[in-house]
């Protein structure tokens, strides 16, 4: 296994999804200048925003010196292949050949979770049809079971609109939600909207 030069983070920074930590990547490149003052420089020096490219938290570990504890960055995944690319010696390189290589895994990671996702949602579809197929149930019935949900009634009541069991009734909105629809039941009326429907179709 190929060792990590830098550690890469799956942290959120901004809209990146991919960071690392500064004091981890100025070790790395062996700098000639302590931490704090080189962050600040080179910051100030390329107009890099904090919530954009870089966050600020403070380090709780020992502090040999006393006093408050030392600031940290973690900085996007772009902010430290700049920042490699600005140092101008062979580490620099070097690390920032490794941040590219490393993004590009991880972009065809996501692209291959992907493809498995859509798979995943095919297969739900095909047993959802195949179930529904066999079972007598057409669309406006899974169109009624989902809005039915949507509108938070619980699942013997759908039992009772569907004229089904609540397990099926639960089986079914299950497929549904494997297949990648939304049933939540989140809207501010649900509770109103579950009300008026009840009284419209169930008996007294």
């Amino acid at each position: 296994m190929e060792k990590a030069l830098v550690r890469i983070r799956q942290e959120q920074v901004g809209e990146h999804t991919e960071a690392v930590v500064a004091r981890e990547l100025h070790e790395f490149l062996e700098v000639g200048r302590d931490f704090s003052n080189w962050m600040r420089a080179r910051i100030a020096e390329y107009g890099w925003r904090e919530g954009t490219d870089y966050e600020v938290f403070a380090h709780f570990g020992e502090n040999l010196k006393g006093g408050r504890p030392a600031a940290e960055y973690l900085i996007s995944l772009d902010m430290a292949k700049e920042l490699c690319m600005v140092e101008r010696n062979e580490k620099g390189r070097q690390a920032r050949r490794y941040f590219i290589e490393a993004e590009k895994k991880l972009r065809q990671l996501a692209a291959d979770l992907a493809g498995l996702e859509r798979q995943d949602g095919a297969k739900a579809m095909a047993r959802l049809m195949h179930k529904a197929h066999g079972g007598g149930k057409d669309f406006p019935w899974l169109a009624r079971l989902m809005e039915y949900r949507r509108r938070g009634l619980t699942y013997p009541e759908i039992g009772k609109l569907l004229d089904c069991s609540k397990d099926t009734a639960r089986e079914y909105a299950a497929l549904l939600m494997a297949c990648g629809y939304d049933l939540s039941t989140s809207l501010p009326t649900v509770r109103n909207s579950r009300q008026a429907l009840l009284s419209e179709v169930l008996p007294c």
